[in-house]
């Protein structure tokens, strides 16, 4: 029979494959369970960040269990607090302090999952059992920090869900003919890495005639296609065109703005953005919609959009 009332609690700084066996586990084993997420001020991913992680990840776990999931924020009261060699916590002042603040969510517990020692005195405090999750790293033998320090090298045990916000990924932008997609499969290529293609390319050659609702499914199909490519690269991933691009290019095949595409342009976010200036030659392929002018023209508008929403971005010049 499952427990009532279950218990966890971690930083995910980022989600990783031992975390992912914490939250499993404990998600099999009772009826609610409360996830604390302990937060600081200077942590590397919002707390709404680690929220949607662990509820991506115990998705199909609650499905099949029923366990209700509440996802909580724990502001640690001091991050630079004594703690033994088990990381459990000596100081009985940060004890008082963290007990009052959570005691919502403590009460009435049964079972507290963790994979850190510290989780007895936690159990011990609360009145509950205390549940060891590979304790030893037996399983998984890694920690977050060691991610943190080397996140390319063990990118590879970061858990799928938290994959796509981790990852390094370099947008390549410009107007047309400028050597977008050749350039993002030589980059992938000598990076050993993954890419995105242009779905928009994939759709305006089989539809030549966009309309509006193609210009929704370029954006949520591009969305797909990066988070794919982000979850099973090495850590850093290129992207053929994004929103801002999609945005631009809206007026030429409707003849008005589409309003989605700059409101995802706004909330998208890559590390760096490879701004291809149009200088090599023009080449008509049979689908092009710019010449020469224009493109010189799409390149500036490109330019500006990338200044008002304050993206990172280095120009790419050269004829070759």
């Amino acid at each position: 029979m499952r427990a009532r009332r279950g218990l966890t609690l971690g930083k995910f700084l980022p989600l990783h494959d031992g975390h992912a066996l914490l939250l499993r586990c404990a998600a099999k084993h009772c009826q609610e369970l409360t996830v604390l997420v302990g937060i600081t001020p200077n942590d590397p991913y919002s707390f709404e960040q680690r929220e949607r992680w662990i509820h991506d990840l115990l998705g199909p776990v609650t499905a099949e269990t029923n366990t209700h999931v509440r996802v909580v924020p724990d502001p640690d009261p001091d991050p630079f607090v004594e703690k033994d060699a088990e990381s459990t916590v000596t100081d009985e002042r940060y004890w008082t302090q963290w007990l009052e603040q959570n005691q919502s969510s403590l009460s009435n517990t049964n079972l507290v999952f963790t994979s850190d020692r510290y989780g007895q005195e936690i159990a011990r405090r609360i009145g509950a059992r205390w549940f060891p999750v590979d304790p030893d790293r037996e399983v998984v033998a890694i920690s977050a920090s060691q991610i943190r320090k080397e996140p390319l090298s063990h990118f590879h045990l970061i858990n799928d869900a938290a994959k796509p916000d981790v990852a390094v990924t370099v947008a390549i932008v410009g107007a047309e003919s400028t050597g977008k997609s050749t350039l993002v499969k030589h980059l992938a290529s000598h990076y050993r890495t993954c890419y995105a293609p242009e779905w928009g390319r994939i759709v305006s050659e089989a539809h030549p005639e966009l309309v509006t609702k193609d210009f929704d499914d370029i954006l949520t199909m591009q969305d797909e296609l990066i988070a794919t490519a982000e979850r099973t690269s090495s850590g850093l991933c290129f992207v053929d065109t994004e929103a801002i691009t999609t945005a631009l290019f809206a007026p030429i095949y409707l003849g008005e703005e589409h309003s989605a595409s700059w409101q995802k342009a706004e909330q998208q976010q890559f590390d760096l953005y490879l701004v291809l200036d149009p200088s090599v030659p023009w080449v008509d392929d049979g689908t092009r919609v710019l010449d020469s002018p224009k493109r010189r023209a799409f390149h500036e508008s490109l330019i500006a959009a990338l200044d008002r929403l304050q993206k990172p971005y280095t120009l790419i010049t050269g004829d070759s």
